[in-house]
């Protein structure tokens, strides 16, 4: 199941003519805090390179094309942009996962392009992880250079648990159980009760 959430922003910056070479690879890390330990994530590759454009733009991969989102024109993300994205996704055709250790935190190693990270799945129905989107690479502050290291740190939202199991409303195996437990009952006084005639009968007669 996907989870709907707020957005990380990371990098996205107006870079004018790309002066030096994109670096190949990077390091994206995540950092739930020990409330998302043990939990995976889910990593798609929704944008790319647009290698014609003098520029650091990004294009949409053709899977993701139906969302209707157009990475040239985000300034801001919204909620409404994972929302279009996520409903592209396919499930079973993860690029890559991300398996939090106890700390909750895990890290992978990407090419230049754009990443949605979503939860996989809620191992405990009580948590749940924001997703991220991330620009990588993305120019540092001075704009001199490019950041090779990106971390996020999505909330994680925990909800309590119910003190009490849910009612259902089907109370067919509670009546069932009853009817059995007095049907039970009434055997064993009918049983007790023809023993002491069985005995009165034998004692009037001798």
């Amino acid at each position: 199941m996907i989870l709907c959430s707020v957005l990380f922003l990371l990098g996205i910056t107006s870079m004018g003519t790309v002066s030096s070479a994109l670096p190949l690879t990077g390091i994206i890390r995540v950092d739930t805090g020990k409330k998302g330990a043990n939990q995976v994530l889910y990593v798609f590759q929704v944008g790319e390179v647009d290698e014609k454009s003098p520029s650091l733009d990004f294009t949409l991969r053709p899977e993701y094309e139906s969302s209707g989102i157009y990475l040239q024109d985000i300034k801001e993300i919204h909620v409404e942009t994972v929302q279009a994205l996520e409903k592209c996704v396919n499930l079973e055709n993860a690029d890559a996962e991300i398996v939090l250790d106890s700390e909750g935190k895990g890290e992978i190693s990407v090419t230049p392009g754009v990443y949605l990270i979503t939860q996989k799945e809620q191992r405990r129905q009580d948590i749940k992880i924001q997703s991220s989107l991330i620009f990588f690479p993305n120019m540092n502050t001075e704009q001199t250079g490019w950041n090779t290291e990106v971390e996020v740190n999505p909330k994680v939202s925990v909800s309590e648990r119910p003190s009490n199991p849910p009612q259902t409303g089907d109370d067919r195996n509670v009546l069932l159980w009853g009817i059995l437990l007095i049907g039970s009952l009434t055997g064993t006084v009918l049983l007790v009760i023809g023993k002491r005639g069985k005995r009165r009968e034998e004692g009037e007669s001798s």
